[in-house]
C-alpha cells in the first residue's frame, strides 16, 4: 500500500463538542469544505479531504493544530491498497483425491482437488448435509471485479456495484473482472456446486455480489486490463463506501480482499472499526484478511472489535509465511494453493490454485453465509460467535496469537447454528449424504440435481426441520411459498383466496363497494342534469334533483361586500358573500346554515373558518355571513377568493322540500337489488369482475370531472385572461436579485389597474395582494415584478397597504409627470414597491434577519435611486405605520450622506410627499392643502413608539434599529417631525421644549389662520403677535370662513 494524497477524517458529534466546550462542528465543516471535503457515505460520519500535495501525516498534524482541530475525532491517511497476489498455477494432472469422487454428493469434476473441504480440515462435505446455503443470503465480494460469464458463478450472481464510479451495474457501473482475484474469492465462497462443472464453493447455493472498488492503477489506463504489470489498486475510502453500500443492500456477509487494509501498527484501523460497527448494527458482518506479510499485529483485540480477521494455514496445518498474526487475528483458514475459479480469459484458464490470506478470508466468508442459511434468525454477534466457537484448535491449547480461535470447521459450525449434537473432529464421512431440509422446505426426490430441498408451495407448510412433505393450510388460513406455518387473515373483512396464498376482500364487501360506486355515478349524473337544466331553462330543477348538488360540493366565492341596511330606524351593517355558482338553497324561516369558509387569503376569515349563512337571494347566489351565534358580522372583510362548504348536517338535509337522504337511499337499495338478481352467489364470477371493472372505470373519472370543476366566476375568468397575457409577453420569467433591480415601470402598474379596476375599485392593497397578485404569481412563485418583467428602480415608494390602490396609483402618476426628465416618457418611470417587488412566497428572506439584509434596505441603499416617494392620503395614515416611518427615517439619513455616494443621479431629491391630488413639496408641488393639513395634524401626535405593524416581530426589529441608528425613539420622532415640517415649509424655530398639542391648550392660547393667511406667511404662520411660537401653536383652518 502507499499514500493516495487524501486523508480520512471523522468529526465529533455536536453533543460531544458541547460537553467539551470546543469548536462547533459547523465551523470545522466550513473550514474543511475549502479543502474539498467529501462524504464517504450516507449514515457514516466519515469524510475524505485532499492534501493538495502535502505529505499525509504532516497534513493531519496541520489540521489538528487549527482552531477547529478539536472537532476532529481522528484522522488517518486514505491509503492506496492492492489485492493479495501470489503466483498461481494451473491444475496438476488428475491424481490424488479421485479415490473419494464417487463417495461425495457434489458431482463437480474437480471438487476433490479442493483439499480444504476434506474432513481433516473444514469437513465441508458432511456440513452440506445440513445446508448448502440459501440464495437469500448474499456474500459481497469487494475487490477488482468478478468474471461475469463464468459458468460456475454467473447463475448465483446479484447486481454488482462500482464504488469508484458510485454506480450500480444497471446504471452503467463497471463490475467485470480486472484480474483474477475477485473471481478467485467468489469461487471459494460461493461457486455453484453439483452442476457437473469445475468446483464447489463453501456455500454453493449462496448468492454473491461483485463490488468493484478499482478501475485502473495510477500508471495504467482503463482499457489495458491484461497488461502484465497491471495491479488494480483502491483507496481505503472507496472500499469503506463499498462496504456500506453492500450492507445497506442487505448482504449479510461483506468480504474485503485487499492486503494491508489492516496492517502492523493498525494504520487505517479507526475507519475500518467504524464501518464494521456500523454494518453490524444493520445486521451484517465484515470479513477481512490479516494481510500478506508474516509479522505480528501490535494493535487491537480479536474480541474487542467487530471485524472478523482471518489468517492462513497450509495442508500441514502450520501457520503460513504469507499471513500476519497477533492479537487481532480471530481465526485461520486454509489458504495455500487452494483450488478455485479463475477468469476464463486469463492465461491459467477457468480454474487454478491460489495462495493468500484473502483466500482464507473468502472461505470464512462463505462459511458465515452457510451459518446464516442454516439459521436466519441469528444476530451478527451470534453468527460470529458460532464461527469462532466451532473452530478446530490446531496451535497452543485455547486461543493464541498465532491461530486465534483456531481453524474454521464447517460441520461443527452448522451443528451449532441448528442446535444439533456436536460431532467430534475425528469424524469423517465416506457415504453419499442426504440433506436435512430446514422448516418451510421438503426433501424433493424429483429434483433435477437429485434429492434436494425445495420450498413448500403456497397454501402449504412444513413446520419442522427434516420434513419429507408439506401439509395443507386449514380453512381460513394461508401461507406463502417456503412457509413453516400458516397465518390467518387478520384485517377486517378479509378472507383467504382460492389458492390460500394470500388474502383478499370478502365477496360480500366487494358487492357493497360496487353498489356504492354505481350509486355515486348515478348521483353525480343526476346532480349534473340538475345544474344543466336549471342553467338552460332558468327554472328550479326540483327539490329532488336540487338535493344532489349539495353533497360534498364547495361553492367558490365571487366577492364579499359590506351592506348598510335600515332596520327599524337603526342603521346596521351586514357582510354579504356572493358565490360564483348557484347554491340551490332556499330562504327559509328555519334560520341559517352551518358553513365552513377557507382559502380566502383574509387573515380573520381563514382563522375563524366556521360561520353560519343565511340565504338572502337564492337567484343572486348571495348569502349573509353570521357568526356562530347567528349575529350579523359588521366587519369589512373583503375577498374574492376561497370556498364556502356546507356542514355535514346541511349536506344531508336540504332545506327544500325533499331530504337529500331519500334519493341517495333509493339509489343504494335499487343497485343492491340489481346485483343480487344478476349475481345471487357469493363466490366471484364473470359478471362480478366485469361489472366491478366497469364501475371503477366509469365512476371515478365522472366523479373527478364533477367534483373538480373549475369555478367560472368573473374574477377567475379575468385572472386566466391576464395570466395568459403575462405569460405570452414573458414566457420564461427569471428570478432577479433582491433590491433595486426588481422595480416595475409605471405603465405596467397602470395597465394592471385598468384591467382589474372592476374588481379593485376603492379597495386596498391587502385585497389586491391576496386575491389578484398571489394568483397571478402562483405559477412562477416569484414576485410580480419578475413575472411582468423587472426594471431598475428610479424611485423607492413608501406606502400603506390600507390605502386605496387607486389613490396610490393616481399619486404615482402625478409624481411621474412632475419629475419626468427631459426626453423621457413619464410612463417608463420605474418604482420599487414592496407589494410588487418582494417575493411574497419568500417573505422571511425578503425581510431578512436584520434590516441590512432586507430587500427594503438593499433598494434604498442601491445608489441608483432619485429619492423616496411617500404616498399619503388626507388622514396621513402612512405616518402611523412602523415600516413607513422607518423608510422615511432611512431616507432622511441618506440625505445627510454625500450625493455621489447616495445616488448615481446628479440630484438626489430625498423625500418627496405625494398624494392623489399631486406632489406636496419640491419645485414641482401641485397638490391641494387637504393632505398638507392632514400631515400637519398628524405631526402633533407623531410617535414611532405608537406606530403599528402587521407583524409584531417587524415592529420590534424596527424599534431596536432606531435605537441603534438614532439613539432612541424620541430622537427619531424629533428628526422625523423636523424633516417632514421642512418638507412642508412648516418648520418652526428650534426650541428646547417640544410644542404642546392642541388638545392640551385652551382656544385662546392658539392663533387660528385661514389657508390664505398661512400661505402668505410662506407656509409657516408666525405673526408678530405670537411671542413664543413654541407654546402658542398655529391652527390652520380647513374652512376659510371658520
Amino acid at each position: 500500500r502507499s499514500f493516495s494524497g487524501r486523508v480520512i477524517i471523522k468529526l465529533k458529534s455536536e453533543e460531544q463538542l458541547k460537553k467539551e466546550g470546543g469548536p462547533t462542528r459547523g465551523r470545522a465543516e466550513e473550514a474543511l469544505a475549502q479543502k474539498g471535503l467529501q462524504h464517504i457515505g450516507d449514515g457514516l460520519d466519515m469524510f475524505v479531504v485532499e492534501t493538495a500535495g502535502e505529505e499525509e501525516n504532516d497534513f493531519i498534524d496541520g489540521l489538528l493544530a487549527q482552531d477547529f482541530g478539536g472537532a476532529i475525532a481522528w484522522a488517518e491517511p486514505d491509503y492506496l491498497l492492492w489485492e493479495e497476489s501470489v503466483a498461481s498455477r494451473d491444475f496438476p494432472s488428475a491424481a490424488e483425491g479421485s479415490r473419494r469422487m464417487e463417495e461425495v454428493r457434489p458431482n463437480d469434476p474437480e471438487v476433490l482437488r479442493q483439499w480444504h473441504h476434506e474432513a481433516e480440515f473444514m469437513d465441508t462435505f458432511e456440513a452440506w448435509g445440513i445446508s448448502t446455503g440459501s440464495p437469500n443470503v448474499t456474500v459481497a465480494i469487494i475487490g477488482s471485479g468478478v468474471d461475469l460469464d463464468h459458468p460456475d458463478l454467473k447463475d448465483n450472481r446479484k447486481e454488482g456495484y462500482n464504488a469508484k464510479e458510485r454506480l450500480w451495474e444497471s446504471q452503467g457501473g463497471h463490475v467485470a473482472a480486472l484480474d483474477d482475484h475477485g473471481t478467485e474469492y467468489a469461487g471459494l465462497a460461493a461457486s455453484i456446486g453439483n452442476n457437473s462443472l469445475g468446483i464447489s464453493g463453501v456455500g454453493w447455493s449462496l448468492s454473491h455480489r461483485p463490488m468493484r472498488s478499482s478501475n485502473a492503477p495510477d500508471n495504467a489506463p482503463d482499457d489495458t486490463p491484461n497488461a502484465p504489470d497491471y495491479k488494480p489498486n483502491a483507496r481505503a475510502s472507496d472500499l469503506i463506501h463499498a462496504v456500506q453500500i453492500a450492507a445497506d443492500k442487505g448482504d449479510k456477509v461483506v468480504f474485503v480482499g485487499y492486503k494491508h487494509a489492516l496492517h502492523k501498527g493498525w494504520f487505517g484501523a479507526a475507519a475500518w472499526r467504524e464501518i464494521a460497527t456500523h454494518i453490524k448494527r444493520n445486521g451484517s458482518l465484515l470479513v477481512m484478511p490479516a494481510g500478506y506479510r508474516e509479522e505480528a499485529f501490535e494493535w487491537g483485540d480479536r474480541d474487542d472489535d467487530d471485524i472478523v480477521v482471518v489468517g492462513t494455514v497450509g495442508k500441514d496445518k502450520k501457520h503460513s509465511s504469507v499471513s500476519a498474526y497477533g492479537r487481532a487475528v480471530d481465526l485461520v483458514a486454509p489458504g495455500v494453493k487452494v483450488i478455485t475459479t479463475r477468469r476464463k480469459g486469463g492465461a491459467s484458464g477457468a480454474y487454478g490454485d491460489a495462495t493468500g490470506t484473502a483466500h482464507s478470508a473468502a472461505l470464512a466468508a462463505g462459511l458465515l453465509g452457510l451459518i446464516w442459511s442454516a439459521n436466519a434468525n441469528l444476530t451478527p454477534d451470534e453468527a460470529g460467535g458460532i464461527l469462532k466457537e466451532s473452530c478446530k484448535d490446531i496451535g497452543d491449547k485455547g486461543v493464541d496469537d498465532m491461530f486465534g480461535h483456531g481453524m474454521i470447521h464447517a460441520l461443527r459450525a452448522l451443528q451449532l447454528a441448528t442446535n444439533r449434537p456436536m460431532s467430534s473432529f475425528t469424524t469423517t464421512s465416506t457415504t453419499t449424504m442426504v440433506p436435512v431440509c430446514p422448516a418451510g422446505q421438503f426433501l424433493d426426490a424429483a429434483s433435477s440435481i437429485g434429492r434436494a430441498c425445495s420450498d413448500c408451495m403456497p397454501g402449504t407448510y412444513a413446520a419442522s426441520m427434516g420434513s419429507s412433505g408439506c401439509a395443507p393450510c386449514g380453512e381460513g388460513s394461508f401461507s406463502e411459498a417456503g412457509a413453516n406455518e400458516c397465518a390467518s387473515c387478520t384485517r377486517f373483512l378479509m378472507t383467504p383466496n382460492l389458492a390460500q396464498s394470500g388474502c383478499l376482500v370478502a365477496a360480500e364487501v366487494s358487492l357493497i363497494v360496487l353498489c356504492v360506486l354505481f350509486s355515486a355515478l348515478v348521483y353525480i349524473f343526476l346532480s349534473r342534469i340538475s345544474v344543466v337544466f336549471e342553467a338552460k331553462s332558468g327554472r328550479d330543477g326540483g327539490s329532488a334533483l336540487r338535493s344532489f348538488k349539495l353533497i360534498g360540493r364547495p361553492f367558490h366565492i365571487e366577492d364579499t361586500r359590506l351592506q348598510e341596511v335600515d332596520e327599524s330606524g337603526k342603521l346596521c351593517r351586514r357582510l354579504l358573500v356572493e358565490l360564483a355558482e348557484p347554491h340551490c338553497l332556499r330562504a327559509s324561516a328555519r334560520g341559517s346554515y352551518s358553513v365552513e369558509i377557507s382559502g380566502t387569503g383574509h387573515r380573520e376569515m381563514d382563522k375563524r373558518r366556521h360561520f353560519r349563512g343565511r340565504v338572502v337571494n337564492s337567484r343572486a347566489q348571495v348569502l349573509e355571513l353570521l357568526d356562530e351565534s347567528d349575529r350579523p358580522i359588521d366587519q369589512e372583510w373583503i375577498t374574492s377568493s376561497g370556498t364556502v362548504r356546507l356542514s355535514a348536517a346541511s349536506m344531508l338535509v336540504c332545506h327544500g322540500r325533499t331530504p337529500a337522504l331519500v334519493p341517495l337511499a333509493f339509489l343504494v337499495f335499487l343497485l343492491a337489488g340489481f346485483f343480487v338478481i344478476v349475481y345471487p352467489q357469493t363466490s366471484p364470477g364473470f359478471w362480478y369482475h366485469h361489472l366491478g371493472a366497469a364501475a371503477v372505470v366509469v365512476a371515478l373519472p365522472s366523479a373527478m370531472c364533477a367534483l373538480t370543476r373549475r369555478p367560472s366566476g368573473r374574477l377567475a375568468l379575468a385572472l386566466a385572461a391576464y395570466s395568459k397575457r403575462l405569460w405570452e409577453s414573458n414566457p420564461k420569467p427569471m428570478p432577479t436579485a433582491r433590491g433595486a433591480d426588481r422595480a416595475v415601470k409605471l405603465c405596467k402598474i397602470l395597465d394592471f389597474l385598468k384591467f382589474f379596476y372592476p374588481f379593485i375599485q376603492n379597495r386596498n392593497m391587502y385585497y389586491v395582494e391576496s386575491n389578484i397578485l398571489s394568483r397571478l404569481t402562483a405559477r412562477a412563485r416569484l414576485s410580480y415584478a419578475e413575472v411582468v418583467g423587472a426594471s431598475r428602480a428610479e424611485w423607492f415608494v413608501s406606502h400603506y397597504w390600507g390605502m386605496a390602490v387607486c389613490e396610490t396609483c393616481d399619486a404615482l402618476e402625478k409624481h411621474a409627470k412632475a419629475f419626468c426628465q427631459s426626453g423621457m416618457n413619464w410612463r417608463d418611470t420605474a418604482y420599487w414597491i414592496c407589494t410588487l417587488s418582494n417575493n411574497q412566497y419568500k417573505l422571511k428572506e425578503e425581510v431578512g434577519e436584520t434590516w441590512s439584509e432586507s430587500s427594503f434596505y438593499l433598494a434604498l441603499r442601491s445608489g441608483c435611486l432619485r429619492g423616496t416617494c411617500m404616498v399619503l392620503d388626507e388622514r396621513a395614515l402612512p405616518l402611523t405605520r412602523s415600516w413607513c416611518l422607518f423608510e422615511v427615517l432611512q431616507t432622511i439619513l441618506l440625505m445627510g450622506q454625500p450625493s455621489t455616494w447616495v445616488s448615481d443621479f446628479a440630484t438626489f431629491e430625498g423625500l418627496v410627499l405625494c398624494s392623489s391630488s399631486g406632489v406636496l413639496n419640491s419645485d414641482h408641488a401641485n397638490a391641494g392643502d387637504d393632505v398638507a393639513l392632514g400631515i400637519a395634524q398628524r405631526l402633533q401626535t407623531l410617535s414611532l413608539q405608537d406606530a403599528k405593524a402587521s407583524v409584531p416581530a417587524d415592529k420590534e426589529m424596527i424599534d431596536r434599529l432606531v435605537v441603534q441608528e438614532v439613539g432612541g425613539l424620541a430622537q427619531a420622532d424629533a428628526k422625523l417631525a423636523s424633516s417632514l415640517s421642512v418638507a412642508l415649509n412648516l418648520e418652526e424655530e428650534a426650541t428646547e421644549e417640544p410644542a404642546a398639542t392642541t388638545t392640551s391648550m385652551r382656544p385662546s392660547d392658539a392663533v387660528v389662520l385661514t389657508h390664505s393667511q398661512a400661505r402668505a406667511c410662506g407656509g409657516v404662520a408666525r405673526p408678530a403677535a405670537i411671542a413664543n411660537p413654541a407654546t402658542r401653536p398655529v391652527i390652520v383652518a380647513k374652512d376659510p370662513d371658520s
